[in-house]
């Protein structure tokens, strides 16, 4: 967490079908550390309170590549309850991500089917409602999307068929701001 009064880690466990992933937390607090364990769930960015914190429900690690299938979600450490953001599982790269201040969370959407696939950065407030929605157009895909550390901006790695560069989204703005070559 963001006092230091908290740190958070995901461990990973495997059988002959499927690999599982739960999610510490310990705290820190006094002479003692104490810990709490979430089964089938990925942590992720800590809200700049310390009180919440990005998951995925359900989460199960993805084989090809880096992230996690499941549901997003809040969790709230003090009391354990979950605000859910959406209804299905996908894959994503990073858990749910707070933005500077802690009013929006950050989602990253893959949804893949035989015939299409749907790639998003999804934008939630705190309420769990859906206020943006960044659509990458088919062929094209995103990389290490993060927050600003001090505005509604998210830089990104974005390869589609006219090459690979690094870009900025406003999100206050709805478009995208910045970009260049990667070298």
């Amino acid at each position: 967490a963001p006092s230091g009064s908290m740190l958070s880690y995901n461990t990973y466990r495997s059988n002959e079908t499927e690999g599982a992933i739960d999610l510490h937390i310990v705290s820190l607090a006094g002479d003692t550390a104490t810990e709490q364990a979430y089964a089938g769930v990925a942590g992720g960015s800590w809200s700049p309170d310390g009180v919440h914190l990005g998951i995925v429900r359900e989460a199960k690690p993805i084989q090809m590549g880096d992230g996690y299938q499941g549901i997003p979600a809040v969790l709230d450490v003090t009391t354990g309850g979950q605000l859910v953001l959406g209804s299905e599982p996908f894959a994503q790269q990073k858990p749910p991500a707070f933005n500077f201040d802690g009013s929006l969370l950050m989602v990253n959407y893959s949804k893949y089917e035989p015939e299409t696939s749907t790639v998003a950065i999804l934008i939630y407030d705190t309420d769990g409602a859906e206020v943006h929605r960044i659509d990458f157009d088919a062929g094209t895909w995103y990389a290490s999307p993060r927050w600003s550390p001090t505005e509604n901006r998210i830089a990104m790695h974005r390869q589609d068929e006219s090459g690979a560069r690094y870009t900025v989204y406003n999100v206050d703005e709805a478009r995208f701001v910045a970009e260049s070559e990667t070298p």
